[in-house]
């Protein structure tokens, strides 16, 4: 029977999604966090990273040049623009090793003797309460590791997420966190667990 295997570049696009929408539906959410970074094979260091909360929004886009160490600021509603250069890859891979930025994934992938990767990190928290009055965090943290030749990603696979069940402590998506805070009409929460 031949191996299955998991589509990541699908997964990256709707990560991708899942990010735009947070952003766009914000008015759902008490509170959206996000942080992006996409490290190109030219080594442009893309960083993107924003709050939105009650309403009001504050993002920030930085692009760095790793060999110049030049750096200037970017529009951030650029940020899925950016991101989809990504996609020019032919092969994504999940990322499920111990580093979290993007230059210390490109480091560890580079020690593995593979050429010309390209590392998107994306982190989302979102908060919020539901009608029921049960407050919900949903956490995404991914990293995908991009290719120009569909091979070199056979060379680092022990750093990459295999088609498994494993469960990561670190790497998640849509990993989901319930309060046992419930808000009642009153007003004044009733305190039965954990804070957020």
């Amino acid at each position: 029977m031949p191996e299955r295997t998991k589509n990541f570049q699908e997964e990256y696009f709707d990560t991708v999604r899942q990010l735009a929408e947070a952003l766009s539906d914000s008015a759902i959410y008490e509170q959206v966090v996000w942080k992006a970074e996409y490290l190109t094979r030219d080594t442009h260091w893309f960083h993107y990273y924003g709050i939105i909360r009650g309403g009001r929004a504050c993002s920030i886009g930085h692009e760095y040049d790793v060999h110049s160490r030049g750096a200037r600021n970017v529009d951030p509603a650029t940020f899925v623009s950016t991101l989809m250069e990504f996609d020019k890859n032919a092969r994504v891979v999940g990322y499920g090793g111990n580093k979290s930025t993007a230059i210390d994934i490109l480091d560890e992938i580079d020690l593995t003797g593979a050429e010309s990767a390209e590392i998107v990190r994306i982190s989302i928290q979102t908060r919020e309460t539901m009608l029921c009055g049960r407050r919900v965090m949903s956490m995404t943290d991914v990293a995908y590791v991009g290719f120009e030749q569909s091979d070199q990603g056979d060379l680092c696979r022990r750093h990459l997420k295999a088609d498994t069940t494993v469960i990561s402590l670190r790497w998640c998506r849509d990993r989901r966190f319930i309060c046992a805070n419930l808000m009642p009409t009153t007003g004044v929460p009733i305190r039965t667990g954990f804070q957020f």
